[in-house]
């Protein structure tokens, strides 16, 4: 997605896809540090339901490979694999872990506990959201994205800047993802 001429000036280093059976949602934070963030929160969520997130080789994903709207990032990129929990020979990285990975050279944020990172992501934060509309054009759209976990729904959320209006067809359901792309 991130290789068209409306998502070229995304900075790769601060995007983020999350890949579900049915689509995706594409998403540009303000920093790399945030994706970090955000990928710690959600990873820790998905390691509570029972499920984990797994680090694949550095990879492009193939021409016509997973689901019609895969995510195409602009070099490289990292996949994470959501998968149901079994029990390993050895243990799987903690959030935490994975996120240390992850940002080995931006340790100021490992100081955040996974409460705290929870809280802000259910505060929500202002990003960009790459769409492909039906005729196939992209365009960059602002978005209020936020986590929301009540009543046992694990969802992300987006809609208009400064609106937080909870809209079936604006989430993503936690539980729903296979697949996130760096």
């Amino acid at each position: 997605m991130f290789s068209n001429p409306v998502t070229a000036s995304a900075n790769a280093a601060c995007c983020l896809s999350l890949v579900t059976a049915t689509g995706q949602v594409s998403i540009e934070f303000e920093s790399a540090e945030t994706v970090t963030l955000w990928l710690a929160g959600i990873s820790h969520t998905l390691n509570t339901g029972g499920q984990i997130v797994q680090l694949e080789q550095d990879e492009k994903p193939a021409a016509g490979a997973g689901p019609a709207q895969a995510p195409q990032p602009k070099t490289g990129g990292r996949r994470y694999s959501v998968m149901p929990y079994i029990a390993p020979a050895e243990l799987p990285l903690q959030p935490q872990e994975l996120a240390q990975q992850m940002a080995a050279r931006r340790p100021t944020l490992m100081a955040l506990s996974a409460a705290s990172t929870l809280l802000l992501m259910e505060e929500g934060r202002d990003f960009t959201r790459y769409v492909k509309r039906p005729d196939g054009a992209f365009v960059a759209e602002p978005v209020l994205l936020w986590l929301n976990q009540t009543a046992g729904e694990e969802a992300l959320y987006w809609c208009a800047p400064g609106q937080r209006l909870a809209q079936p067809n604006q989430r993503i359901a936690l539980g729903a993802i296979s697949d996130i792309w760096l």
